[in-house]
């Protein structure tokens, strides 16, 4: 069964949970959910599949007993479906802060004596760039699909330190492989090393505005008035759409690019007290 608290969006997490189980017990139907949940058309469980209707927290909990979800996968999928459903901007701040109190227990965060992972900017991006080859040691091969270039020395370094990190490891051909598909920070961290690669990387998305080609980034900028709280409110939607994006990026079937997203909001004016 799929891993229930990858999932931002319920509608998918039951589609994939739905194909998995079928494929193990062919007679696991739509008619049969739906005649389990007590309604008249089987299409509607398709429907919301497809996101095309809602579920009720009462038809959640029958669905949770079908798939044997523990409690707290329950209690994941039933905040899934009031963060989906709810209305105002509100309501959906505070649904996604509940729902990521869930999730955060379940999604391997970076500890502090694995802050060396930062030190060097390309020391993520060849984590990332292992799930694009079947590697197994040529190191220059591995060097020249980064950009801007490293050496293969640099990648061997690379490697080496994300193997004594225990963030990546060998299988039985020797083949090197991500320990975990989605690593964070978390949302509390107060290491220079993390300030240092922040600005190596805003370094480097300055850069790519010469180096990339414009079909390959998307750079863009907002220079708005606001509000302290709205600035507050800016930064909670975007640790909103980071998640979004790392559950996207989970979700990649066939990746052939490592991409570095970078977010910024400052103050470039303010008010002076008593003007």
């Amino acid at each position: 069964m799929p891993e229930i608290y990858h999932y931002l969006d319920y509608h998918q997490w039951l589609e994939v949970a739905f194909k998995q189980k079928k494929a193990e017990v062919p007679s696991f139907s739509h008619r049969f959910i739906a005649r389990r949940l007590g309604l008249k058309s089987s299409g509607y469980i398709l429907y919301v599949m497809q996101g095309k209707r809602k579920l009720t927290e009462t038809m959640a909990i029958g669905i949770a007993q079908l798939f044997k979800l523990t409690k707290s996968q329950t209690d994941y999928f039933l905040q899934l479906i009031r963060y989906a459903h709810a209305k105002s901007s509100q309501e959906k701040q505070f649904q996604f802060e509940r729902l990521i109190a869930l999730r955060r227990k379940h999604v391997k965060n970076v500890e502090p004596e694995q802050y060396r992972f930062y030190e060097k900017w390309f020391y993520p991006v060849v984590r990332e760039a292992l799930a694009l080859l079947r590697f197994t040691g040529d190191y220059a091969g591995l060097a020249a699909m980064i950009t801007p270039p490293v050496t293969a020395a640099e990648a061997a370094e690379a490697v080496e330190l994300l193997a004594g990190l225990g963030m990546v490891d060998r299988d039985e051909n020797k083949v090197y492989h991500k320990k975990d598909a989605v690593i964070s920070t978390g949302d509390v961290w107060q290491s220079a090393v993390i300030h240092a690669h922040q600005r190596e990387l805003l370094g480097k998305g300055r850069e790519a505005l010469d180096t990339v080609p414009k079909s390959d980034r998307d750079i863009s900028h907002l220079t708005i008035t606001a509000s302290k709280a709205t600035l507050e409110l800016i930064a909670q939607r975007i640790a909103h759409l980071r998640s979004e994006i790392l559950e996207i990026a989970r979700l990649e079937k066939e990746p052939d690019r490592v991409l570095q997203c970078n977010f910024m909001v400052f103050p470039a004016a303010m008010k002076k007290e008593g003007r």
